[in-house]
């Protein structure tokens, strides 16, 4: 937020900061964020691995997404993009970045206490999908994948 120019577009644009560094804080804005997406009727994009993986593979998730997506009511539709560890930013021709939106998942009958294993069960399909996102991409690329590329 406090980058100048792009911060301040960012947070105008209704994208929602969580202090991740204050527990309290972030438990807050998460409880606002339920509580828009009620009276709104708003979807969410939440990145559940709370930060950028930079070619490491999907990295494990925290519980807030998950927490917040359980409190609304509202199902999880898990997006996976493949590896993008091959762009740079100063050519033409980067290759090839495949996104697939994946079927909603309900959260109608799980629990709070039920969080973890729901998360497991989320992050593993979508470790799944991102395998096999990564092989077409890699495949209309004309490229054999290694595991810097998984």
């Amino acid at each position: 937020m406090w980058m100048p120019l792009f911060g301040q577009i960012y947070w105008l644009s209704g994208n929602i900061l969580i202090d991740r560094k204050n527990r309290h804080s972030a438990f807050d804005t998460m409880a606002k964020t339920v509580e828009k997406i009620k009276q709104k009727n708003l979807s969410v994009w939440i990145f559940p691995e709370g930060t950028r993986s930079r070619g490491r593979g999907l990295l494990p998730f925290k519980a807030g997404a998950f927490h917040t997506a359980i409190a609304a009511g509202v199902p999880v539709v898990p997006v996976v993009a493949s590896c993008q560890s091959h762009i740079k930013l100063n050519r033409w021709n980067n290759g090839v970045v495949i996104i697939d939106m994946m079927a909603p998942v309900p959260t109608a009958d799980i629990d709070k206490a039920d969080v973890k294993n729901f998360s497991a069960q989320i992050h593993a399909s979508m470790s799944a999908k991102f395998a096999e996102i990564n092989q077409e991409a890699a495949a209309l690329m004309g490229k054999t994948l290694t595991s810097d590329d998984v």
